[in-house]
């Protein structure tokens, strides 16, 4: 009895690790069985209207050809004009007798809107900034960025300008931390 609830604890615990990535997280066996999605990957799946894409099944047969080396591959694939990083590796699950797959979605749009933020609240910029960050972030240029944002370019220069002197502000104090 208490290993079970060992069980559950230690399968909730797994869960809301899953869970908590901003990536899609997707665990299938050797036979391409879908053993576990997490809510991103179940997004992933489902706005696109698709089982598994081809780019990732050939993921999955060249690290199944390879079992003498534990190997993380990774390929770009493009959706509706949206870019996602795909990482695949095996993993030993000892629930499974079958060789298991651990396949990564990242968003990429989705993981430079993070950075941008997370860099945003770092250096302490204003809103605007902000807005002027992701979009740099993003390659755009400061013309793209004047137009998107319905400012001059030489608005988008000062902003750019007040980032980058937060920006070395930040690493200063850090170098003298």
């Amino acid at each position: 009895m208490i290993f079970s609830k060992l069980n559950q604890d230690a399968s909730f615990f797994f869960n809301s690790i899953l869970e908590s990535f901003v990536d899609g997280i997707l665990i299938t066996t050797n036979t391409d069985q879908v053993l576990y999605a997490n809510t991103i990957a179940q997004q992933f799946y489902r706005q696109n209207s698709i089982s598994i894409p081809d780019e990732i099944l050939k993921l999955h047969r060249y690290i199944l050809e390879d079992s003498d080396h534990a190997l993380i591959l990774e390929s770009e694939l493009t959706i509706a004009h949206k870019t996602y990083r795909i990482r695949v590796q095996r993993i030993d699950l000892s629930t499974s007798d079958e060789n298991c797959l651990l396949t990564r979605i990242e968003n990429q749009a989705e993981s430079q809107h993070h950075l941008a933020y997370l860099e945003a609240q770092q250096y302490g910029l204003t809103t605007r900034e902000s807005e002027v960050w992701e979009l740099k972030r993003q390659q755009c240029s400061r013309q793209q960025i004047a137009q998107s944002l319905h400012v001059s370019i030489d608005t988008v220069k000062k902003h750019l300008g007040n980032i980058q002197m937060k920006r070395q502000n930040y690493r200063d104090g850090v170098d003298l931390a």
